[in-house]
């Protein structure tokens, strides 16, 4: 299941329509300004909500609308439904299509009804009344580095600090850990489980784990040790290639360890962009672009380039309501970004970003969009300059994570021999149909 900002800002306007109690009414542009949510946005959400029977709404003069069954008798579940549709953490599940290799043959498939029913009866349990967090005293998250932007604004709105943790399948769950009551900065993970060690060591010219360990404050590959780590894969191979010889995992992650011994978090080694020998971290173009007001989402992948192997590029989605150029966004972005090869080349906005089925962005798509405008951009260029017919040019595929494929049976040969060696220049694999 993924929550989108558009069913968190319902969750927030109907809590603000709670609060005009009794038959008050109240109106769009007056939640707009309690929320700080875009007109357009309430609006658009008023309809949804009225559709689905929580909100009531009256026309003429002293109309508006207010919540259509009083507060207590109106849950989280019910508003999530309403923005989008029935509450399932799986799409398999959701909408019967099978979206991963194992298809019908998943044991884990038949689980997933138990677990749903589990989930939306959690927060059906959840009355509008009472959706507040006055009762939290620590909050704690994982799965991704959180931004530090996020982490302010939640700071600033509940009084409350975040502390991040590190989990990993490998070690039960659970690696290292801030305990409540202690304030880490955002990207630190704290400090390793009891009986565990965490080594960060230097990364060789393919970005894999060498025996060198690093200094505190120096990053490199994250590896773990602990009375809760795996023994290993199915596939041995895969074993062989996860672990050091003297029994480290390699977790893949890309860190430092601080002078208190906490270990901080900036990304995955496989995600480091990598231009002309020079390694950029994305979360520094991601922690910057991401503070824009505007911003919902963004990541930062590498573009292929003939001559510095990759360029940074990112791509972002905006909040409901939002309107800003990219050359806003590129001039935001680069004002914060204070390594100057890691400022961004271009930055590409999308209505959806491409994210797994446990809501994390799935970067290997986005670097196949990165190729595909990068091999676009070339045959325009080749092209254009050989006054070819736009029918005559090469036609460029790219669908999910697989390789771009450029066909181009119905180019010249003469044309097509003199944009070949430009794509075969590029560091990344293409599938080329050729005349």
């Amino acid at each position: 299941m993924r929550l989108s900002s558009l069913a968190d800002y319902a969750v927030v306007m109907m809590s603000a329509c709670a609060r005009h109690c009794g038959g008050t009414r109240t109106n769009a542009g007056q939640l707009s300004e309690e929320t700080g949510i875009p007109l357009p946005t309430v609006q658009k959400l008023v309809s949804k909500l009225s559709s689905a029977g929580l909100l009531r709404s009256v026309r003429g003069a002293g109309g508006g609308f207010k919540l259509a069954r009083p507060a207590a008798a109106i849950s989280v579940a019910e508003i999530v439904e309403a923005i989008e549709g029935p509450i399932a953490m799986t799409a398999c599940v959701d909408h019967d299509r099978q979206e991963c290799a194992l298809e019908k043959d998943c044991a884990v498939r038949p689980h997933w009804q138990v677990i749903n029913t589990t989930v939306r009866d959690a927060l059906a349990g959840v009355p509008l009344e009472e959706a507040d967090i006055s009762t939290l005293r620590a909050v704690r998250t994982g799965a991704a580095p959180l931004p530090p932007e996020l982490a302010q604004r939640f700071e600033q709105a509940f009084g409350l600090h975040i502390n991040e943790s590190l989990g990993m399948t490998e070690t039960a769950g659970l690696s290292t850990v801030a305990p409540p009551g202690l304030t880490a900065p955002a990207g630190c993970v704290g400090w390793p489980l009891p009986h565990a060690r965490v080594r960060i060591v230097a990364l060789n010219s393919d970005d894999q784990a060498t025996s060198q360990t690093l200094p505190a404050g120096e990053k490199g590959m994250v590896l773990y040790q602990g009375p809760n780590l795996f023994s290993g894969y199915l596939d041995a191979a895969e074993t062989a290639r996860s672990f050091t010889p003297d029994g480290w995992l390699i977790t893949g992650d890309v860190g430092f360890i601080d002078t208190q011994g906490r270990l901080h978090l900036s990304g995955r080694a496989k995600d480091l962009i990598i231009r002309s020998g020079h390694n950029i971290d994305p979360k520094v173009i991601e922690d910057a672009l991401g503070a824009h007001p505007a911003v919902a989402l963004c990541a930062a992948v590498g573009a292929p380039d003939a001559y510095a192997g990759e360029l940074p590029v990112a791509f972002a989605t905006l909040k409901p309501g939002s309107d800003v150029t990219e050359a806003e966004l590129l001039a935001f972005t680069a004002e914060r970004v204070d390594e100057g090869p890691a400022k961004p080349k271009s930055i590409t906005v999308l209505n959806t970003m491409p994210v797994t089925n446990v809501g994390k962005i799935y970067k290997p798509e986005l670097r196949t969009l990165a190729t595909e405008a990068v091999v676009q951009r070339l045959i325009q260029n080749a092209m254009a300059a050989l006054q070819l017919a736009p029918a005559q040019w090469p036609q460029v595929q790219a669908t999910g994570d697989a390789p771009v494929a450029v066909d181009a049976r119905a180019t010249p040969a003469a044309a097509w021999n003199t944009l070949k060696p430009l794509l075969d220049a590029l560091p990344v694999k293409l599938v080329l149909h050729a005349p």
